[in-house]
């Protein structure tokens, strides 16, 4: 009932438009430069008409292409994002069953569009220095730190866990004291740089660096008591094997009540 009653409507209207126009067309005369257009009013109108009509579905066709496009981005992100979750998941199967090789190859894929892309670089990393491969790995840290703001530490806590267990002293060394101007009486780098120092017999940084360990508890008494014997005994060991008397002499002097009443150290104190 209600088409009909448009429908009835629009061919009134029509009709009383074409009364209009058989009554009077109107007359328009448009100049331009010398050149010049007439024609009936009525004409003008409906041209007038279409042209909004046509500039109308084009501005509606550009939206609805820039609307499509936004979904089909949104679409292809969620797509991509799903795929490097999946990617993710099976790299992290890969490096619990020592596949080093698949490992680094799925996670460095799925970083891409992972939404936590620290995630795959340090596991990443992980199963390159299980392979030995210390050069992807360091890659590996190195795009970890390029993609997360803020994960220096992190990432450098990373590389220098994997320096120690692949032995390499020297560069954890370095990469520690880095990370010890970054972060300062961080716990878990003094006690890395404790482990380093020990292991490279730097009795006299390790000295500098008990009173921060002890301040931090980041080891029981007993511990410090075993690592500042370790110390003395160090030091004293080093002077007596260069043969320098007087600095054995002095470094006894100095020695807390304690250690000098301790057997070992009074054995090589004498020896």
């Amino acid at each position: 009932m209600r088409k009909l009653l448009i429908a009835l409507i629009l061919i009134l209207l029509a009709i009383w438009i074409g009364f209009l126009i058989h009554q009077d067309s109107g007359y328009v005369l448009v100049s331009y430069h010398g050149y010049t257009m007439e024609t009936s009013l009525w004409f003008t109108i409906i041209c007038l008409v279409v042209i909004f009509f046509i500039l109308y579905m084009l501005l509606r066709l550009t939206k609805n292409t820039r609307l499509i496009g936004g979904k089909y981005q949104k679409w292809d992100k969620k797509r991509k994002s799903e795929k490097a979750r999946d990617l993710t998941n099976k790299g992290l199967c890969d490096l619990a069953e020592g596949n080093w090789s698949e490992a680094q190859s799925n996670l460095k894929k799925a970083a891409k569009h992972h939404p936590n892309p620290l995630i795959n670089h340090l596991n990443a990393a992980r199963a390159a220095h299980a392979a030995q491969d210390y050069d992807a790995r360091d890659e590996h840290l190195r795009n970890a730190h390029k993609t997360t703001k803020g994960s220096e530490v992190a990432v450098g806590l990373t590389q220098a866990t994997l320096q120690i267990e692949g032995q390499q002293w020297e560069q954890a060394l370095a990469t520690l004291n880095h990370l010890n101007r970054i972060a300062p009486n961080h716990k878990h780098i003094m006690k890395l740089l404790c482990e380093v120092y020990l292991e490279l017999k730097d009795w006299e940084q390790l000295q500098k660096l008990l009173p921060n360990m002890k301040r931090a508890r980041i080891f029981d008494d007993l511990q410090l008591e075993s690592i500042d014997k370790q110390i003395h005994m160090g030091l004293m060991s080093h002077v007596a094997k260069a043969s320098e008397v007087s600095k054995l002499h002095e470094l006894w002097s100095e020695l807390p009540k304690k250690w000098r009443s301790d057997a070992h150290m009074l054995k090589l104190y004498t020896d």
